[in-house]
């Protein structure tokens, strides 16, 4: 550990074993600080002090107040630091909160607090800004030192705190201000006495943090190792990815499930706290009870229902900013391990469906403080899985619920998946969508002859890139018939369902025979839906024609079929087209059974063996 000597303003290192007494500073940073490299610089003469006048009066001014309580070593994070060391600055971040926990005196410099005035009435000292009169209580919540990520582990973490306004005048202890420093911060009395910092909840910590701001995004993260009891390695540049890293750390140390408590941020398309519906559980034993929950807007879109989807793990600790009254408890019975995989996190959870299939509550081992009506249940999602076992936060549903006994009665233990990362379609995934692939053709006979868009056909493909659909045209080969058979078409359309509420369009498949005599693709091109142009009635996902209903011994039909498949992990509309032949033979003069069915007499066993089968 690296110390300044208060004296003479030198640097020393110390083992972890040998080292001294030490104040140690705690402040927000200015424009002009002092960093390791500086020090150096004017400890050998190289750097002139005044070139960082005032970061360097304010590494004086620590020290000359440390020395008057009687230490002979400070340590200052601006240039007690190698920072140009990742090493060193890793071993620093992670060591920084035993580092105030150990120090014998911590000096909190306020830097945009005014000159305060004491006034001593029957109702004990207050402090009032002498120039505005204004409240002591007021003008110290003002301060950037309240606001900042790292100074939170330095209120919390050292025994004794004096604080010190800009002009290093002394504004009071944290002991004698803890009511104040309560009320501002939302730190119970208690570990601002020196309590357990560990026996507070998961939710509770991260609420003090939930209004406070770093310069970096990844120090939102690093400046809460300590109060956690965790470490993790330094990763300038990933972001918030840090604070997921950081909660995935917490979970290998604590089975404290109000970590899952948090509030999803509303958004402009998430349910009011104010809307309410009863939404009945259906039980095994065909029961209803009701439940009241936040209901969804009756004009929810489909694609904001795709985006209301998380994992378990929070954006950040302003998630939390309401949690600071959850607190966990143990259901032994239940208590299992959890962990994080690549498939999301896997847990045991209680779990209770209401509403549409895929809704359902995950019940939390945590509830509100001195709230016992239940405990404390998240709302997921049912995603897409080969075991059912893959889930997603629902957070539109913002805010966790108090679940009922009644209503645990009827939850169901299963060991489940909570994706953290969430791969929806992308743009490309749902352009998939407005394609058609043509898997099957006919071999025989017919042969496409045209195809419209003709600019959308990927001939060695098979695939109709179309939004909208279009048109696949047969012909027939006339070798072999007597009659040629009919060309036909198959028209493949796109429109929306409103009723299906899936994000995705449906479609259709219709065979129909073109007339000579019509002018048909005009017909197609103006058709706002898929109308069937014989009948005049909606066709569905298949359809079939025949195409010489004036041959009666050898039928042939078309049939089409549409479906939405996945192909490697894909969504597609596949089409089947065949033409399917229908030989019939003829029945023979010495069928004696007059009640035989057609299928009968056309079985092979309905034939003597010593007969001619003669087909038509």
């Amino acid at each position: 550990m690296r110390l300044l000597n208060t004296k003479t303003l030198v640097l020393e290192d110390f083992f972890e074993d040998a080292t001294p007494a030490y104040a140690i500073l705690s402040h927000t940073w200015e424009t002009e600080e002092v960093t390791y490299q500086d020090m150096q610089g004017i400890m050998k003469g190289t750097t002139n002090p005044q070139e960082v006048r005032l970061g360097y009066s304010k590494i004086q001014h620590c020290c000359k107040q440390a020395d008057k309580d009687g230490y002979d070593y400070v340590w200052i994070d601006t240039c007690c630091i190698d920072k140009s060391s990742s090493a060193e600055l890793s071993e620093a971040i992670n060591s920084m909160y035993v580092w105030y926990q150990n120090a014998a005196i911590c000096y909190a410099y306020l830097s945009d607090a005014k000159i305060f005035l004491r006034v001593t009435s029957v109702f004990g000292t207050q402090l009032f800004n002498d120039e505005a009169g204004i409240d002591f209580e007021e003008l110290l919540r003002d301060c950037r030192w309240f606001t900042r990520g790292w100074t939170l582990q330095e209120l919390i973490a050292p025994s004794r705190v004096d604080f010190y306004d800009q002009n290093w005048e002394l504004i009071g202890e944290k002991g004698q201000l803890s009511c104040v420093l309560s009320r501002i911060t939302g730190i119970d009395n208690e570990t601002l006495a020196g309590g357990n910092v560990k026996e507070v909840s998961v939710a509770k910590r991260m609420s003090w943090a939930s209004k406070r701001v770093t310069t970096r995004a990844e120090d939102i993260a690093y400046c809460l190792l300590g109060i956690f009891g965790v470490n993790l390695p330094l990763l300038y540049g990933e972001g918030k990815k840090a604070f997921t890293r950081l909660q995935e750390e917490i979970m290998k140390n604590s089975d404290d499930q109000s970590l899952f408590a948090w509030e999803e941020s509303p958004q402009m398309d998430s349910i009011p706290h104010d809307q309410e519906v009863a939404i009945t559980i259906t039980t095994d034993d065909d029961q209803e009870p009701e439940v009241i929950l936040p209901r969804y807007h009756a004009t929810e879109s489909s694609e904001s229902r795709r985006r209301g989807l998380s994992g378990f793990l929070a954006p950040s600790p302003g998630n939390f900013e309401n949690a600071g009254s959850i607190v966990p408890y143990r259901n032994w019975e239940i208590s299992t391990p959890y962990s994080m995989t690549n498939q999301g996190l896997r847990v045991q959870l209680e779990i209770i469906r209401y509403g549409e299939t895929d809704d359902y509550i995950g019940i939390l081992q945590c509830h509100y403080e001195d709230n016992y009506l239940g405990p404390l249940g998240v709302y997921i999602r049912s995603i897409v899985s080969a075991r059912g076992d893959q889930f997603a936060r629902d957070t539109f549903r913002l805010k966790p619920v108090i679940v009922v006994p009644e209503h645990v009665a009827l939850a169901k233990l299963r060991t489940i998946y909570i994706r953290q990362e969430i791969l929806l379609p992308s743009a490309r995934d749902y352009d998939r969508t407005n394609q058609f692939l043509i898997r099957t053709m006919p071999r025989e006979d017919y042969e496409l002859t045209k195809v419209e868009p003709h600019g959308a056909w990927h001939e060695t493909q098979r695939i109709l890139r179309c939004s909208e659909g279009g048109y696949l045209y047969f012909t027939c080969n006339p070798r072999g018939y007597t009659t040629v058979p009919l060309p036909f078409v198959v028209v493949l359309r796109a429109f929306d369902d409103d009723t299906t509420n899936i994000g995705l369009p449906e479609y259709s498949c219709q065979i129909f025979i073109p007339r000579d005599d019509e002018e048909w693709e005009e017909k197609l091109s103006k058709a706002p839906s898929p109308i069937d142009y014989n009948s005049g009635t909606a066709v569905s996902h298949s359809s079939q024609m025949d195409l010489n209903p004036w041959d009666h011994s050898n039928r042939l039909t078309a049939l089409a079929k549409i479906s939405k498949e996945k192909f490697m992990g894909q969504t597609m509309m596949v089409v089947d087209i065949d033409i399917r032949s229908v030989r019939l033979r003829r029945i023979p003069f010495f069928a004696t059974d007059p009640s035989a069915t057609s299928e009968e007499l056309l079985d092979d066993r309905a034939w003597p063996a010593q007969s001619t089968k003669t087909d038509i």
